[in-house]
């Protein structure tokens, strides 16, 4: 059996296991195409970057493609730990919620760490691979802990924020007018019966003057139609996520500059495999941000879904350049070129792959483009 056929396979048996345990646990109208599509997307790629890293001939790339094995791992048990959080609800009403939490956390701990271990792989190419990982690791650690740190410190930080805080507060009053029989609950009515607190950070530093207070309540009853009040609870991670693939995007960035300024020695396909993880990050920046900034939970659903096939439609990119680059070390003038690259790097021609040639031909002028798409264009003799 070809190793496309393999990985096809792995693709098809991952879908129906899923679709199976989705069937039995969640109702039809709860089950989630598109979450299962990305998954099988993402053990095919799983399976891709697995192989390279057992027969990549340079092992210092090795490393990079045992992140993205990692990255790829995550992504493909994502709609399992969704799946299993929810029958591990019967025995803890927090069981999704710290699933969620926890497993987003980890996964964009991932996928930072592997953007950034290729990025410092690049500028210092000769350090050793134990400084280049705790080097890494301390980077992306402190960005990290930045942003994430609330949650391992408090599980149940996002219900103890200041929004929830106050929507706390207001819910209990509106609980208490309901009871009263209180047929129309107006902001107004509500400023009479409680004051919130002012807030500096997560510091309660005093109490909201009479229109700061209803200004406030305004804008919390939006939150109290239909599941809108989820959209309060998940602010704070969302925005850490957001956090952490501009991390991701700024290091592509400073990839490419010095990728452009110095044309150091890379293996065929790395480059544009980093390329596919800007739009990807830029895209995850998207979202997220966008769910910040929504209040309605349906609108919420209606940007995760369309969000959604842009995210998938670059992950199978992503796989398709992961393919090339298995197929490339696979066959004899990728091996051989691979091996060139650490014995004489400076004396042999960069590897011009066919999207390479593709955009030079049709978008560029070949007269002054000598070489890859993104080399130097003083680099003519190394082209």
């Amino acid at each position: 059996m070809s190793l496309f056929s393999r990985t096809l396979l792995l693709g098809c048996t991952y879908f129906v296991v899923t679709y199976v345990a989705s069937s039995a646990i969640s109702s039809p109208e709860g089950f989630d195409y598109l979450t299962i599509v990305g998954g099988t997307i993402a053990s095919m790629g799983a399976l891709v970057t697995l192989l390279i890293t057992l027969h990549e001939p340079n092992r210092k790339n090795s490393y990079i493609f045992a992140n993205f094995f990692v990255f790829f791992l995550l992504l493909a048990l994502s709609p399992h730990i969704t799946l299993w959080s929810r029958l591990l609800n019967t025995l803890s009403p927090y069981a999704a919620f710290f699933s969620f939490q926890y497993f987003s956390s980890l996964f964009h701990f991932v996928l930072t760490f592997s953007i950034a271990y290729v990025v410092l792989d690049t500028l210092f190419r000769d350090v050793r691979t134990v400084t280049k990982y705790l080097v890494t690791f301390v980077i992306v650690g402190l960005f990290f802990a930045s942003y994430f740190h609330p949650i391992f410190v408090n599980p149940k930080y996002l219900y103890s924020t200041p929004d929830v805080k106050d929507y706390a507060a207001v819910s209990r009053v509106v609980n208490e007018l309901e009871k009263e029989g209180v047929k129309e609950i107006t902001p107004e009515f509500v400023a009479q019966r409680v004051s919130l607190p002012a807030w500096k950070g997560d510091e309660n530093i005093g109490t909201l003057h009479e229109a700061a207070n209803l200004n406030r309540i305004r804008q919390l009853a939006l939150y109290f139609a239909g599941n809108n009040f989820v959209m309060l609870i998940y602010k704070p991670l969302w925005l850490a996520v957001s956090y952490m693939n501009v991390a991701c995007v700024f290091l592509i960035l400073l990839f490419f500059g010095y990728q452009y300024r110095r044309d150091p020695p890379q293996g065929a396909y790395i480059e544009k495999i980093a390329f596919l993880f800007l739009p990807y990050s830029s895209l995850e920046i998207l979202h997220n941000y966008g769910y910040v900034r929504s209040v309605e939970f349906d609108i919420y659903l209606q940007l995760h879904n369309v969000g959604l096939y842009l995210t998938l439609a670059n992950l199978l990119l992503i796989l398709i350049f992961f393919s090339l680059r298995l197929s490339f070390i696979s066959s004899i003038k990728g091996e051989f070129y691979e091996q060139e690259l650490v014995s004489d790097a400076e004396h042999i021609s960069r590897w011009r792959d066919s999207v390479d040639n593709l955009v030079v031909r049709y978008f560029l002028d070949p007269k002054t483009i000598h070489g890859r798409l993104l080399a130097p264009r003083e680099a003519k003799s190394k082209t």
